[in-house]
């Protein structure tokens, strides 16, 4: 009826252009108030209502992600939200809670898998499970790679070095970290590093 009374006032060339605009600037309108609503889901489950309680978070930011898949600090704040959550739980909803962080981590990384903070949330979750450590520290080689003179990442990776024993790489590392702002932590690290293996060698030959 309406596309009707629009083709009587409308000459038909000039309909035919006017339709497919009309079209573009109703999608556009569509998909600026779905993202507007899941802005503001997200600000609630970070400020509002969420900020309270991470169950609730977790549901706004599951609402918020599925009106518009784009913003990955939604994924960023769920994952860390969710791991957070863990430290306090037990047993089984621990183990749901830190697989909610991996799933949110996954997908954050799936939009922008540069993104530190995101391979941080990814990292503290494999780093939870000691049967995953050797993951973890491929994980972490493999985002190093891509930023390698980033003082941070390396002194990041340094530690996942001595913690997984892999003492001699925890020292190389520290080599190329001298003369950096990360230059001090990594010696300390290393120190205690070697200071820990000394003690294990120390109790084995006992």
């Amino acid at each position: 009826m309406i596309m009707e009374r629009i083709r009587q006032v409308v000459p038909v060339s000039r309909f035919v252009a006017v339709v497919p605009a009309a079209i573009l600037i109703a999608v556009g309108l569509f998909h600026s108030v779905r993202a507007a609503s899941a802005h503001i889901l997200y600000h609630s489950a970070k400020y509002g209502a969420g900020a309270r309680d991470a169950k609730q978070a977790l549901a706004l930011c599951a609402r918020s992600h599925a009106l518009y898949k784009n913003n990955y600090h939604i994924c960023l704040f769920a994952a860390n939200t969710a791991y957070s959550a863990s430290l306090n739980a037990a047993g089984a909803e621990a183990g749901r809670l830190r697989a909610e962080s991996e799933k949110w981590s996954g997908v954050g990384l799936g939009i922008n898998r540069y993104n530190r903070d995101l391979n941080l949330a990814m990292l503290s979750v494999l780093c939870a499970d000691k049967n995953r450590r050797g993951e973890a520290v491929v994980f972490w080689e493999k985002y190093t790679d891509w930023h390698y003179w980033d003082p941070f990442n390396q002194l990041v990776l340094l530690k996942m070095y001595a913690w997984s024993g892999r003492f001699n790489d925890a020292m190389n590392k520290a080599i190329l970290l001298k003369g950096t702002v990360s230059e001090a932590e990594a010696s300390a690290v290393v120190a205690n590093a070697r200071s820990r293996g000394s003690a294990a060698t120390g109790r084995t030959g006992e």
